[in-house]
């Protein structure tokens, strides 16, 4: 990928010297395209100032904005942007990113071409830069009705604790999504194409969130894995085709400087750990009488872990819920982990304590010794991948 310095009188485009780049590949053709805001319908898109700069950006930062390109759609060709006519960036692939490109603030022609070409622009649209701002631009849709979205991107500092997170759903054959945590609580809801939610702020740890059309059950993608840092911002981004090529998939960019209008964010766009699912298989995995089977069969095995835990207070039915919470994650999430039982074990009650850290609060309330904790969860998590391999 190759980027370009454009000088002109009273604009001036410059490249930063501190991102990383990326590579590329595809072909294509196409008729002028008109290239809409999602808020309107005019010829021109502009970017609503929404992340202004804080009160210690300096004048010069005020008058800057600082714009990612993303080729988020899935049957258009690798492609060459200009901008004012010169060319900017080469060769940019599908999933594919620019650095953030320092512009001053103003108005801007942006044409797409299908790399090495320079006739019939897919995308021809006057953008405007307000200053003081940052944000992805993201060329989303099918070939036939591409379009640019304008994602402003967080820049305010925050004296919230914990990371934040959003979802953009950029997958145009894709039904409205709900983004879950494997237990089913919904963090973002109804998601549609070419929405991008609002940060919702979450506690530090280690995250499985799971993708599912809106008010079904049934996984199509879980993203496993995932390390959440305090103090940064999260953008996944949806991209791909539900059927066809390229498949559904998932990119991630982390901001690890909030509030720093600047080019030295260090920003990465990276892929994401994830496994598609089809309905019918997490269906069967999440149903009733395999899950009620589980559970018969943990307590024939292990009643006098329930007997033990009564001891200590903790109420069986209680007790029941919580080994319920933990078999459903392992029977949900058990293809993640690799390893000896004992190694997966480890590793799945790590995620577990981060997941559900109340599970281990109630049974330390009680005064239970933390070994014992430790032990009878390792035990039921073993128990998990147990029943696992022996549905596969």
């Amino acid at each position: 990928m190759y980027y370009n310095n454009i000088n002109k009188s009273e604009k001036q485009y410059s490249r930063s010297d501190n991102m990383n780049s990326n590579t590329n590949n595809s072909n294509t053709n196409n008729s002028n395209t008109e290239v809409t805001n999602p808020m309107n319908n005019s010829n021109n898109t502009t970017i609503d100032n929404e992340s202004s700069s804080n009160g210690n950006t300096g004048q010069a930062q005020e008058n800057m904005s600082f714009v990612k390109i993303l080729h988020a759609s899935p049957g258009a060709p690798a492609v060459d942007i200009y901008i004012d006519d010169k060319i900017s960036v080469e060769d940019l692939a599908f999933s594919e990113a620019t650095e953030y490109l320092p512009l001053l603030a103003g108005t801007y022609n942006i044409k797409v071409y299908a790399a090495g070409t320079t006739d019939n622009p897919v995308i021809n649209t006057n953008v405007e830069l307000p200053g003081g701002t940052r944000f992805t631009v993201a060329a989303i849709g099918n070939l036939d009705d591409i379009r640019l979205l304008p994602i402003p991107e967080d820049i305010k500092p925050s004296k919230m604790q914990g990371a934040f997170i959003r979802v953009a759903h950029l997958s145009p054959d894709a039904p409205a999504v709900d983004v879950t945590l494997p237990n089913g609580t919904v963090v973002f809801q109804d998601v549609e194409f070419g929405e991008v939610t609002d940060y919702v702020n979450i506690p530090r740890g280690v995250y499985t969130l799971q993708i599912r059309p809106t008010g079904s059950n049934a996984v199509v993608m879980t993203i496993s894995n995932v390390e959440i840092m305090p103090n940064f911002y999260y953008t996944f981004y949806v991209l791909g085709q539900l059927e066809g090529d390229p498949s559904l998939q998932v990119l991630a960019t982390v901001n690890r400087t909030p509030g720093i209008l600047t080019t030295n964010f260090n920003e990465e766009l990276y892929p994401l750990n994830y496994e598609i699912t089809t309905p019918t298989t997490t269906a069967m995995n999440r149903s009733p009488k395999n899950m009620s089977k589980a559970m018969d069969d943990f307590c024939d095995k292990y009643d006098e872990i329930y007997a033990d835990l009564e001891k200590h207070g903790l109420d069986r039915r209680i007790a029941k819920y919580l080994v319920s919470l933990i078999l459903d994650y392992v029977n949900n999430n058990h293809n993640r982990y690799k390893g000896t039982i004992r190694r997966k074990a480890n590793m799945a009650g790590r995620d577990l304590t981060l997941l559900y850290p109340w599970i281990f609060d109630i049974m330390s309330a009680l005064e239970i010794p933390n070994k014992k904790i430790v032990d009878i969860t390792i035990i039921i998590i073993s128990f998990g991948f147990d029943k696992a391999s022996e549905n596969k």
